[in-house]
């Protein structure tokens, strides 16, 4: 079998671009220090040396060649000046660096405005491969164009190249419309500590639109400029609706909704008369009709609309069922919700077995119930939270890379990590022994699984994180909080979470216990000045019940624990 390096044929390809057909032969020419920087010309010294021969000019004239260096150098630039200005040095491309964004410099040109030569020249590369192959590659198929895979050493600088990478595909996404982006750029990493890291280079890098992703967060990431619009009713009219009533039939057949009945008229009709259902925060340009391919864009826009919508309606109505059958339980020690042990699953290394012996000494805390001690626990990238009032404890928190794997999972957000320590530190502060009194606390994590948690379908299936209960043990009253703390700078006001405070008073009003409140609460660790979609005044968002973190704990737990009615 042939080696993997033999197999690229993608690289076979690329390499024709060159005299020498191998990256070798490249770095014969190119890897001397003398090539590094850029030239009083704006060119950089690779360039120069590419020019003498080293280059097909019948696949790539000098003058693209030069527009792709050029392309370089202002992408490197622009990811660097802050880097540079922090290190007190300037940063030059290896050889190798440069050879890897010269070769996404042809592609994306090539793939933008020579697909189909493009397709033929890697088919035509794949022919000669699999003359000699033991097992022969099918095809490629033109769909298959946008997906690319980078393989680079360890050491090589992948995360500057990648900052490139971004800024290259803009470049040739965009093509001169400045205000037209992606809808999504996502970054994919191992872990949350990662993440983080990321997210730091990214801003150092000038992608200052970046953000961390949220599970229980809606809104999109995309350049600086949005905007508030609606699908033509003249666009809507040139959509294939047989497609987008199969796709939406489709949709309700996989989630086994049998019960649900869809009807084709009556969906063109709601589609072709109504728009107050939905709102599209998108770049103007998305919006505009240049060719068809813009018609079947909007169109699949439309499908993934009508599907979300279909996914609300349905679980309104299937709320709406099921509220009849609401019931009150009492949580008990042997109750499901309850975490009864911890399973880790530890790597076989230096690393896993020092964790491991971490981890075991941190039972033994637990067990002897010396809480301040494994509240001071922690094992490089992973860090105990052992707060008395949790229904079970210890909480565990990963800040980084660690060698296991863990169930029930550690948080995933740093937010609830912060409300976890902020609610401790108020129970013990003097305040808080006055607002609370001498009524009981206890919190529980939420699952965020039908069989073991508490979701509200009304919510967009929202699963709040904690659940926080006052009791007092004279008079058997109860206050129970479901509380999320979460970031919103992107989270829109007409999001389904933001409304769960109304619907607890609902299911208040349904469940009929004179002894029982129930309350909702959305956390922000997001300032209020760094909100994106809010028009109204901070004081407007804490009357629908959201708080923010950034006041300090002393400040926003206060005003959570007065809102709850409990200590009026």
């Amino acid at each position: 079998m042939a080696s993997f390096h033999k197999q690229l044929v993608l690289n076979h390809w690329m390499m024709k671009f060159f005299q020498g057909g191998s990256l070798q032969a490249l770095k014969v020419r190119l890897g001397e220090d003398r090539h590094e920087g850029i030239d009083e010309d704006g060119q950089t010294g690779f360039f120069h040396e590419l020019q003498h021969t080293l280059f097909n000019v019948d696949l790539v004239s000098e003058h693209d060649l030069r527009r792709y260096d050029l392309n370089i150098v202002q992408h490197w630039n622009a990811i660097t000046v802050q880097r540079n200005k922090l290190e007190g040095t300037v940063l030059n491309m290896k050889y190798f660096q440069y050879l890897s964004l010269l070769f996404t410099e042809i592609y994306l040109d090539w793939y933008f405005n020579n697909r189909q030569q493009l397709l033929d020249g890697l088919n035509d590369e794949l022919k000669t491969y699999n003359k000699n192959a033991e097992d022969c590659f099918q095809p490629f198929d033109a769909d298959e164009l946008n997906k690319v895979a980078f393989w680079n050493a360890t050491g090589s600088g992948k995360t500057l190249l990648l900052h490139v990478n971004i800024r290259q595909y803009l470049h040739y996404f965009q093509n001169g419309r400045r205000e037209a982006y992606p809808d999504k750029i996502i970054l994919l990493t191992p872990n949350e500590g990662l993440s983080r890291q990321h997210l730091a280079e990214l801003n150092l890098s000038g992608f200052g639109f970046s953000r961390l992703f949220d599970k229980n967060r809606s809104g999109v990431f995309k350049g600086n400029i949005r905007h508030r619009g609606k699908i033509a009713s003249s666009t809507m009219a040139l959509f294939d609706f047989d497609r987008i009533y199969l796709a939406v039939q489709e949709f309700k057949q996989l989630r086994s909704w049998s019960n649900l009945r869809l009807d084709r008229a009556r969906l063109v009709e709601f589609c072709l008369t109504r728009n107050d259902w939905y709102s599209l925060y998108i770049p103007q340009a998305e919006l505009a009709i240049r060719t068809i391919a813009d018609i079947g864009k909007q169109q699949d826009i439309l499908i993934r609309l009508l599907q979300d919508y279909t996914d609300r309606f349905y679980k309104s109505l299937k709320t709406a069922y099921e509220g009849q059958f609401y019931d009150i339980v009492s949580v008990k020690e042997d109750d499901d919700t309850l975490l009864k042990v911890y399973h880790f699953e530890i790597e076989n290394t230096e690393d896993g077995e020092a964790y491991e012996k971490k981890i075991r000494a941190l039972q033994v805390l637990v067990t002897e119930r010396k809480l301040g001690e494994a509240s001071k626990w922690n094992a490089g990238q992973m860090v105990a939270i052992c707060f008395d009032y949790h229904l079970y404890y210890p909480l565990f928190a990963i800040e980084g890379a660690v060698p296991l794997k863990m169930r029930p999972l550690a948080f995933d957000a740093p937010s609830e990590v912060q409300f976890v320590r902020d609610l401790e530190a108020f129970y013990q502060s003097p305040l808080g022994q006055k607002v609370i009194g001498k009524r009981s606390l206890y919190l529980l994590r939420n699952a965020d699984t039908k069989a073991k948690g508490l979701g509200f379908a009304l919510a967009g299936n929202f699963y709040p994180d904690f659940l926080l209960w006052l009791v007092d043990d004279a008079t058997g009253e109860q206050w129970l909080n479901f509380i999320d703390p979460k970031g919103l700078r992107q989270m829109s006001l007409n999001d389904p979470k933001l409304g769960l405070y109304k619907e607890v008073k609902v299911l208040q009003k349904k469940l009929a216990d004179p002894k029982l409140t129930l309350n909702a609460f959305i956390v922000s660790g997001t300032p209020f000045a760094s909100l994106l979609n809010v028009s109204c005044k901070q004081a407007d968002l804490e009357e629908r019940n959201v708080l923010f973190m950034p006041e300090g704990g002393q400040v926003y737990l206060k005003k959570l624990f007065d809102r709850t009615g409990a200590t009026t």
